[in-house]
């Protein structure tokens, strides 16, 4: 059974206006700057029927080299739970019915807030329960999204520690796949830690990222300590 495009827009229309900070990135992503990432709602297609959706929280950057590499793939990126802690799978014909169930539970699933400014301890609540950190992979994801947050508001003193605590667990790192990832541990360190030595070339990518057609018409915050 296919979905009217006349559902797919009431979808649309109510997750935006529950959210008015939220502007249409696409039909089914609605997102937010904040500082150096992009943040918000995507509505999926359910994995096992076509006649459900699933709303999803991600986290995005904007440090990349264009536009199009910062939107290619999320650093954090999960399901929103109701109040049983399973996934939301919405009916579209039942959308009505499940609606204001579904934005109260992202509301208060996702620990940092949608409206004005972010605090970053509310970013670090949701990567502390949100990230995958059963591999190398998710634990570096969670510490790239950290330290390019600390780097964003120039706090060097707590930079230098996470650099000191990825340093301390490279043993960890490299018995989860860490070079299947990202290749030898010690070029990886270097580079991470080069790339955060240029504070101006990092905050000039932020913003001729932030000039993208589709990225211009979001709302724009800042993350504040």
């Amino acid at each position: 059974m296919s979905i009217s495009q006349e559902a797919k827009s009431k979808v649309k229309t109510d997750w935006l206006q529950a959210f008015p900070e939220l502007a249409a990135y696409s039909r089914t992503c609605f997102y937010k700057i904040a500082g150096p990432i992009v943040f918000g709602i995507q509505i999926i297609n359910s994995p096992y029927t076509g006649n459900n959706y699933r709303p999803y929280f991600s986290i995005y950057p904007l440090w990349e080299k264009n536009a199009t590499s910062c939107m290619e793939r999320p650093f954090l990126y999960f399901g929103i739970h109701n109040a049983k802690n399973l996934t939301f799978d919405i009916e579209y014909d039942k959308h009505d019915v499940c609606f204001q169930e579904a934005v109260y539970c992202t509301r208060n699933y996702i620990q940092m807030p949608f409206e004005g400014n972010i605090p970053l301890k509310s970013i670090y609540e949701v990567i502390k329960h949100n990230a995958f950190t059963y591999d190398a992979h998710g634990i570096i994801q969670a510490h790239l999204l950290k330290l390019h947050l600390l780097f964003y508001l120039k706090q060097q003193k707590e930079i230098e520690q996470l650099l000191q605590e990825i340093e301390i667990n490279k043993g960890k790192l490299l018995s989860s796949y860490f070079e299947h990832f990202f290749g030898h541990f010690d070029i990886w360190f270097l580079n991470l830690k080069e790339s955060l030595s240029s504070r101006d070339e990092f905050m000039k990518k932020i913003e001729i990222n932030k000039q993208d057609k589709k990225l211009k018409k979001l709302m724009v915050s800042e993350i504040v300590v």
